[in-house]
């Protein structure tokens, strides 16, 4: 009996040891884990394509414009996930206009506002493009404010 203790003591403390695991396991397991937070990165996005623009620069004594057109990419908060392919890609392009149509004068105002107000010197700079996709975020982000605005492309950029 005093040699049967012993082991009983062992097994017991195993299956208690186990089943404290598989509990533990279930509770705590990857199978129920919530979902991370949606984080979108350029290219997760739906691009809004504005119309093509030709804008006077501001260069001191000298007539210089800029023709441009600017492609927005916006994330939705209410469509998570990676953006559709192919024909469904065009289809959420054109929804997207539609839903900004009503804000779309805001968005060619803000953009001709600040292009007009830069010079051709300020554009040409190392990093004056970056710089300027940064202004127009920045100024974009309040009129789109249901938004976020993952990246500003230009699609054409041609100072003369």
């Amino acid at each position: 009996m005093k040699k049967l203790f012993p082991i009983l003591l062992v097994v017991g403390g195993l299956a208690l040891g186990a089943g404290g695991f598989f509990g533990a396991s279930k509770v705590l397991g990857k199978g129920d884990a919530p979902a991370p937070p949606w984080n979108p990165q350029p290219g997760d996005g739906i691009g809004y394509v504005t119309k093509e623009r030709i804008v006077n620069l501001a260069d001191p004594g000298a007539l210089r414009y800029l023709k441009t057109t600017i492609v927005i990419e916006l994330a939705s908060p209410a469509k998570k996930g990676p953006p559709p392919k192919g024909e469904e890609y065009k289809k959420a392009q054109d929804e997207l206009a539609k839903e900004l149509k009503g804000k779309a004068a805001i968005v060619d105002d803000q953009i001709n506002t600040l292009l007009g107000s830069k010079t051709s010197a300020e554009l040409t700079k190392p990093g004056g493009r970056e710089h300027l996709k940064e202004e127009l975020k920045e100024r974009l982000s309040e009129p789109l404010d249901e938004y976020r605005i993952l990246a500003i492309y230009f699609t054409d950029f041609i100072i003369q």
